[in-house]
């Protein structure tokens, strides 16, 4: 198993940042704030977030810019050219093998009195096109887990392996390429650049990056990933001009259109009736037909009874149930 550790990168003692600020508090089991757009994090903890503009001559987030500078406006700047990740990392995974495996992980809260242990011990295994649901109650430590899945947080302690790699102790920067190009996010709030249309919010998740996709390439995966999720006729609209269900399946698109090999959604129905949620779930079961492992963190018994797999994480343990 080769280990990734190395601290060619940077110190690896820093925690990864998260919009120009460190990763998730120990424990903290609110909403991991968006630091990428469908997986893609940003140099220099630039971030996209729902009040950004994207504008000519303007870069994205406040005066943060992509990709160290470069500005995005219009159409032909967001469909039509955008750097690529690549981190030249080479692990493959075969459909059914074992794409993440946590082994006795665990994470203190220490900025308090006393420290709070959120996570103790956890043991977790997702294969290539499996899904997984993580239910338990408000503060238990749901989005905690899915911030170290998702290398926006580190374990104080245990293991993580990603497609037969050790990376539960991996440099800041290699940490956000591997968070750029095997991870796709879907968060409750959509995060969606108001100004900009469907097609361009999707794109926005390639706008990252070391390499730069043809204009024609860009808008196929565009189209692709907008029409895996049932929408690519609203691929004009702007989100004002969507409901809330079909926001939502823009956001898994954004997600998807890099192919990340793992989908991370955090309570994505949480602002949705019961049928818009239901379509939110087909589409993100959709993905595992294609060979992406998904983990859901919900309240909702409903959707958590559609995953092929349901864990309960209670007092930092998390435990799968036996199906009846």
């Amino acid at each position: 198993m080769t280990n990734l550790n190395a601290p060619a990168d940077g110190p690896a003692g820093r925690a990864p940042r998260v919009g120009g600020t460190a990763g998730p508090s120990a424990g903290a089991d609110a909403t991991m704030e968006l630091a990428t757009i469908g997986g893609a994090a940003f140099p220099g903890g630039s971030s996209v977030s729902g009040g950004s503009s994207v504008s000519s001559g303007s870069s994205v987030s406040s005066g943060s810019s992509v990709s160290g500078g470069a500005a995005v406006s219009g159409d032909e700047a967001v469909l039509g050219g955008g750097a690529v990740s690549g981190d030249g990392w080479a692990g493959e995974v075969a459909g059914g093998d074992a794409l993440i495996e946590l082994s006795g992980i665990t994470k203190v809260l220490k900025g308090q009195q006393e420290p709070r242990t959120i996570l103790d011990g956890v043991d977790l295994t997702v294969r290539a096109g499996e899904s997984v649901a993580i239910v338990g109650r408000s503060g238990s430590g749901k989005s905690t887990l899915l911030s170290v899945v998702g290398l926006f947080d580190r374990p104080d302690s245990g293991s993580y392996v990603l497609a037969g790699q050790e990376i539960s102790r991996l440099p800041e920067r290699r940490a956000a390429k591997l968070r750029s190009s095997h991870f796709g996010f879907v968060f409750q709030r959509f995060f969606l650049l108001k100004h900009l249309t469907a097609a361009q919010n999707v794109a926005m998740a390639l706008v990252n990056g070391q390499g730069w996709l043809p204009r024609r390439e860009r808008r196929k995966r565009v189209m692709t990933a907008l029409d895996q999720v049932g929408i690519a006729h609203l691929a004009k609209n702007r989100p004002a001009k969507m409901s809330g269900g079909e926001q939502q399946r823009v956001a898994i698109a954004r997600a998807l259109v890099r192919n990340p090999r793992v989908l991370l959604a955090d309570e994505p129905t949480g602002a949705l009736d019961t049928e818009t949620g239901a379509l939110v779930i087909d589409a993100l079961l959709g993905a595992t037909e294609r060979g992406c492992g998904l983990i859901l963190v919900t309240h909702d018994r409903d959707h958590a009874a559609r995953m092929g797999r349901i864990f309960d994480l209670r007092d930092g343990l998390l435990t799968e149930r036996v199906p009846a």
